[in-house]
C-alpha cells in the first residue's frame, strides 16, 4: 500500500504499447486482496487492523517524505502537496475499505460465493479509491494532458491484479484443501 504512493505512471511511467503504465494500480490491488484475504481467513476485526496499519504505514512514509524534502530542498508548494496526495490516499484507502468490508461481510453472511465475494470487493475498492483519489488529485494537481490514458492504464493493471488475485486464491484454496487431505492419512 505504501510503495503504490511512489510508483505510480507519474513518477515512473513503464511504456507497454505506447501507454504510461504505473505500478500502483496493481500494487495497491494486491493490497487489497490481502485486506479481503484477511476477513475470510481471519474475521472482519482483522482485516480492519491489516487496513489501518496499513494507512500508518502510508502516513508515515508521508511524514518521513516530508521531512526529506522539507530538510533537502526546503519548504515548496510541490513539497507539501505531495503530502497532500499521500493524505489524500490514505483517506481514500480508509473509506473504500471501510465500504467494501462492510459490503462483503453483509453478503458473505448471505452465503455468497467468495470468488464472487473477492472480485466485488475489489471492484468496490478500485472504483470508490479511484474515485475519490483522481477527483481529488485533479481538483489539487490539474488535470494532466494524459487522464484518458492514465484512468485507461490504471484500469488495466487492475483488472491485471484481479486475475492474479484470482488465481492465487484458487491456489490458496487447492493447497489448503490438499494440505487438509494429507492430515487426514
Amino acid at each position: 500500500a505504501v510503495n503504490a504512493n511512489f510508483f505510480h505512471a507519474g513518477n515512473y511511467p513503464i511504456d507497454c504499447f505506447g501507454l504510461p503504465f504505473g505500478l500502483d494500480s496493481i500494487i495497491y490491488s494486491l493490497f487489497t486482496f490481502c485486506v479481503i484475504i484477511m476477513f475470510f481467513k481471519s474475521n472482519k476485526k482483522d482485516a480492519y487492523i491489516l487496513t489501518f496499519s496499513s494507512v500508518i504505514a502510508i502516513m508515515f512514509s508521508a511524514c518521513m517524505q516530508l521531512f526529506a524534502d522539507l530538510f533537502t530542498i526546503g519548504s515548496s508548494l510541490k513539497v507539501w502537496i505531495k503530502f497532500v496526495n499521500f493524505s489524500i490516499s490514505s483517506v481514500a484507502s480508509l473509506i473504500a475499505i471501510f465500504i467494501m468490508l462492510e459490503i462483503i461481510y453483509k453478503l458473505k453472511q448471505k452465503g455468497l460465493n467468495q470468488y464472487v465475494l473477492l472480485i466485488l470487493g475489489m471492484l468496490i475498492v478500485a472504483i470508490i479509491n479511484s474515485s475519490i483519489y483522481y477527483t481529488a488529485s485533479t481538483l489539487i494537481n490539474g488535470i494532466p494532458e494524459n487522464i484518458l490514458q492514465l484512468l485507461l492504464t490504471s484500469l488495466i493493471g487492475k483488472i491485471i491484479a484481479l486475475l492474479c488475485s484470482l488465481g492465487t486464491f484458487y491456489l490458496m484454496n487447492r493447497l489448503e484443501k490438499n494440505k487438509g487431505n494429507l492430515s487426514k492419512q
